[in-house]
């Protein structure tokens, strides 16, 4: 039995040449298509150990992406994208703003808050920490207006560390 070598077996050498050329100049196997009059997988076959550079690579991915089926559902994805934001900020005008606080609030002290109970020294309640003073005001609204707590039951503290600024964090 004699063994051929596979260049030797293509019955089209000139159309492989062609492909082989085509391919290492960066073109897609249907851009191919268009050239020569090969089947898709004979291309495939033929191109199989053909390496492409980066821009060659980057150029098949855009054109990939820019491929009209791919464009219909970036568009659609958009579109859906719009109307569920619209639909949100049609959810959000319908909540009676007094949920929005509560949830806000809730969802803060879950976040941020704990519970304090040392009956060694007679303290029971709640703690909140933050450094975002928006977000100080949203939770003492919480505190004040759906949970009803007297002014009189707040303790504000400041902690700072050794190297902190003292004059700064008061005026803060």
């Amino acid at each position: 039995m004699v063994s051929v070598g596979y260049n030797l077996m293509l019955r089209k050498p000139d159309l492989y040449k062609k492909v082989i050329y085509l391919r290492k100049s960066g073109l897609s196997y249907n851009e191919i298509l268009r050239s020569v009059s090969v089947g898709n997988g004979t291309i495939s076959r033929w191109c199989q150990d053909v390496v492409l550079n980066s821009a060659q690579k980057f150029r098949l991915l855009e054109k990939q992406r820019n491929n009209g089926f791919i464009q219909e559902l970036v568009q659609h994805a958009i579109k859906d994208r719009n109307e569920a934001m619209l639909w949100a900020k049609d959810k959000i005008a319908s909540i009676d703003k007094s949920h929005l606080l509560l949830t806000a609030g809730i969802l803060l002290y879950w976040a941020e808050g704990t519970k304090l109970n040392d009956s060694r020294k007679g303290h029971k309640g709640v703690e909140f920490t933050n450094t975002d003073p928006r977000i100080i005001k949203i939770m003492m609204r919480f505190f004040r207006k759906i949970l009803a707590i007297p002014e009189e039951k707040f303790r504000v503290v400041v902690r700072i560390d050794k190297q902190g600024n003292i004059i700064g964090a008061q005026k803060y």
